[in-house]
């Protein structure tokens, strides 16, 4: 009989030190899966980061060819396109992306820089993106022949509208954008359609 005890009792330390064994394991399993989750994290944020390097680069490039200045001096402006991206409240490639759509117009950096401001501010108040609030504004502008000194104004007009109506800035600025050639060709300047 004390051979059976002791043969329970070795079984019930082998299960204890077996059981005390997994318990490790499982701890060093979870370790390792949660470090290897962190390295995918950190692995995913520098790919996001190269990627957004690269495209504003793209972005900057294009500019300074636009410009007819080399990459070199145009990233010199980055801190420029950094503080009005943060004074806009939206985001460097934002801007630089819009910059690059207005000088592709023709426009020169006061217009510029005057069109950006105002996407900006219709991208907010429309809840869109700075790249559609930018191709509607210019819709607008070129439909009836303003200049981008009087974007600021049309953004205004648009957002007054929505005020005092139903729709919203977004709603009212993709409908104008859709009816303004034709509303100028027939004679309906921006504020009686409005």
């Amino acid at each position: 009989m004390n051979k059976f005890a002791d043969d329970i009792q070795k079984a019930a330390e082998q299960s204890q030190y077996l059981g005390s064994t997994f318990d490790d394991l499982k701890n060093k399993v979870g370790y390792f899966l949660s470090m290897n989750y962190v390295f995918d994290q950190m692995t995913r944020k520098i790919r996001e980061a190269t990627d957004f390097t690269k495209n504003l680069d793209k972005d900057i490039v294009q500019i300074g060819l636009l410009l007819g200045q080399t990459a070199n001096k145009t990233w010199k402006n980055f801190d420029t396109y950094a503080k009005m991206a943060n004074r806009l409240n939206t985001t460097v490639s934002d801007v630089t992306g819009a910059m690059k759509l207005f000088y592709q117009q023709g426009l020169n950096t006061s217009e510029v820089n005057k069109m950006v401001e105002a996407s900006a501010i219709a991208a907010a108040l429309g809840e869109s993106s700075m790249a559609e609030a930018s191709e509607t504004l210019t819709s607008i502008i070129n439909s009836y022949n303003l200049s981008a000194t009087q974007a600021i104004a049309v953004t205004d007009k648009i957002s007054m509208v929505a005020m005092v109506s139903a729709a919203d800035f977004g709603e009212l600025s993709t409908a104008i954008e859709k009816v303004a050639a034709s509303a100028e060709s027939a004679g309906l300047d921006l504020e009686h359609m409005m």
